[in-house]
């Protein structure tokens, strides 16, 4: 966006603010947006409460934000907790504290160190979780690489290349699993990892699964877990 003709906006304390189009933002206080806004940056290290939506280069969330509509970022960072009750869109998503998003999320690459709810589909070109994440729909990436830090849920995970295994560290308070109805994908290496199907050229299923169907076109390994059954299909069946 073009710097010529706008405004900072910064609150400190208890203010607020209408929408429009902004250079940067900050909130450092407890602040509301009513409206949309567009703006180079948006940081909140306070408590923030924007009805609309917000598009801009760089979101930074040390503190609290509430979105009610939807949020587009080249750059979206979550240290603290923030809640977007519309879709996420836009390049990378890296969430170190926790995150809410009700319609969806579709970005470049999703890294996440923290915790992640979606209530919708995530699309991303590379999903990358060290942390601990519930998606109600469908993880579709085209590298999906999880290591697991907590309890792990989505409908069904479908990509390219997809690998689970169990976090190293000192983390035995939580339950470390992931479960899923269905995956798919060309490359597939599971660990803890409790599922009804999963699919691919290559599969390999690992310590502490609990697969009922595995179906594979080149190659299945079994090195731990329990699979019901494993059959040999033809490609594109």
């Amino acid at each position: 966006m073009s710097d010529q003709n706008t405004n900072d906006v910064r609150i400190a304390g208890v203010g607020s603010s209408s929408g429009g189009t902004f250079r940067d933002v900050t909130v450092a206080g407890v602040g509301t947006i009513e409206g949309d806004i567009e703006c180079r940056t948006f940081k909140v290290g306070g408590m923030a409460d924007v009805h609309g939506s917000v598009k801009a280069e760089t979101i930074n969330i040390g503190g609290v934000a509430n979105f009610a509509g939807d949020v587009a970022a080249e750059s979206f960072k979550v240290g603290g907790t923030a809640d977007v009750r519309g879709k996420l869109t836009g390049g990378k998503v890296k969430v170190g504290g926790m995150i809410t998003v009700a319609g969806g999320v579709d970005v470049q690459r999703v890294d996440l160190r923290g915790a992640f709810t979606i209530e919708g589909d995530c699309q991303a070109e590379v999903f990358d979780g060290r942390g601990a994440f519930k998606i109600h729909g469908l993880l579709n990436a085209g590298t999906v690489d999880v290591q697991l830090w907590g309890r792990c849920e989505v409908r069904e995970i479908g990509g390219e290349r997809i690998n689970v295994r169990q976090g190293r560290g000192f983390a035995f308070f939580l339950e470390q699993h992931l479960y899923t109805d269905t995956i798919e994908a060309d490359e597939v290496r599971l660990e803890d990892t409790t599922a009804k199907v999963v699919r691919g050229d290559t599969v390999e299923v690992g310590p502490g699964c609990q697969i009922e169907l595995v179906e594979y076109v080149t190659d299945f390994k079994q090195t731990g877990g329990t699979v019901t059954t494993a059959r040999k299909v033809e490609a594109g069946a």
